[in-house]
């Protein structure tokens, strides 16, 4: 067993790597490369593993029939290392097996799983057996495959087949923490530390896959994950020792009677006072965005849904600071992050939504091809400056 949960093997007269971390699909990889091929790595979370679409139409899939067809007659092979539930630590702990497979060019996907662990205080309401299992997650592949091994056992027997998605996040995720478990008067948001620490955390590990690509001469290129601002906030929390509710109420239901009336004017006015009374409550954003919307008024309706996004207490998209602290990290190093947002946030409706999304964040097909569609830019950018060998530049 290789570092990283990389074993090599032989199957038949090739040698080659076989990624055995839980959740990959399963993928050999010929090592040495072959001569002339162009070999890109995808990783990140669910979204470039492909849930709900499949292998054959993720953006990793879509990425590589387009390259095929802009290269040819040269061989290129996208190799999906996408796992649901990853973050960038974990990303970042097979950064180093992954450069051993010589690719030509890297692809992250990752900033939406950043916060699922819930807060390190109290509020995660976690039994000392779950926050062990999380720290054995975070350690040890084998202890990954005996959880699988272990939840697999406790299904019935008669149980139907289970579909790859269904496996993948059952053996790829991590334990998630969910605050419907957490008495309703004890909920709160995440904590200023919490988020401070994850951001730290996130752009510590963007920055460290930067320098490790750059040092072995690998292009890289960071997408800003894009969630949808359409699909409303699981739970919604006002700050602890809140005592403004009954003001909150009147104004959060004096915007729901002049909706009824037509009276969006005074509607948005109401809500924007409900929002200052409490500021961390995701829903009363996302209602505000939602009439925003409504009347045409895209940018403000956009700010409002994504302010519902960071409030919202399951945390499973990805928040403004974090997608700040991406920003901030590529651009010091000189790189320009893929932004889906004009494509995926230009129209804030149901249609739309439905179009590019199956849920709060995974792409449909369409979604995956517009994302494989941007990828191709930088791509072709650092395959036309850095392959000075070949005739490579002669392709595109």
């Amino acid at each position: 067993m290789g570092k990283y949960g990389i074993r090599q093997r032989r199957l038949g007269a090739r040698d080659g790597r076989h990624f055995l971390y839980p959740g990959f699909r399963p993928a050999h990889v010929a090592m040495p490369k072959p001569e002339g091929l162009v070999r890109i790595a995808a990783l990140g979370g669910s979204t470039t593993f492909g849930l709900f679409v499949g292998a054959d139409e993720a953006f990793p899939a879509q990425l590589e029939r387009r390259l095929s067809e802009e290269l040819a007659p040269r061989a290129v092979e996208v190799i999906n290392l996408g796992c649901p539930g990853w973050a960038s630590d974990r990303i970042v702990n097979i950064f180093d097996a992954v450069l051993e497979l010589d690719p030509d060019f890297i692809v992250v996907y990752s900033g939406h799983n950043e916060m699922l662990e819930g807060d390190v205080g109290p509020m995660a309401g976690l039994t000392p057996w779950s926050r062990l299992r999380i720290d054995l997650l975070r350690a040890s592949t084998l202890f990954q495959w005996l959880n699988h091994v272990l939840a697999g056992a406790m299904r019935s027997e008669d149980a139907s087949e289970i579909a790859e998605e269904m496996a993948a996040v059952r053996v790829g995720s991590v334990l998630t923490f969910d605050p419907r478990e957490v008495d309703e008067e004890e909920r709160e948001p995440a904590s200023d530390a919490f988020i401070e620490f994850s951001v730290e955390h996130y752009t510590r590990n963007i920055a460290t896959m930067i320098e490790t690509a750059q040092a072995a001469g690998v292009g890289i290129a960071f997408v800003r994950p894009v969630g949808n601002l359409r699909s409303p906030p699981s739970l919604s929390a006002h700050t602890e020792g809140f005592d403004r509710v009954a003001e909150f109420k009147a104004a959060r239901n004096a915007a729901k009677r002049a909706i009824k009336q037509g009276h969006i004017t005074e509607a948005i006015a109401h809500l924007d006072r409900a929002s200052e009374v409490s500021p961390s409550h995701a829903m009363i954003h996302y209602r505000r965005g939602f009439v925003l919307q409504q009347i045409g008024r895209i940018p403000a309706a956009r700010e409002a849904l994504q302010h519902a996004v960071d409030r919202d207490l399951r945390i499973h998209r990805m928040t403004t600071a974090h997608a700040a602290a991406l920003a901030e990290v590529t651009g010091e190093a000189g790189l320009s992050q893929v932004d889906l947002r004009p494509d995926f946030h230009a129209r804030l409706t149901d249609a739309e939504a439905k179009r590019l999304f199956f849920d709060h964040l995974h792409p449909t097909v369409a979604g995956h091809a517009i994302v494989a569609e941007r990828i191709l830019a930088p791509v072709r950018d650092h395959l036309t400056r850095n392959d000075g060998d070949s005739d490579r530049n002669d392709l595109f």
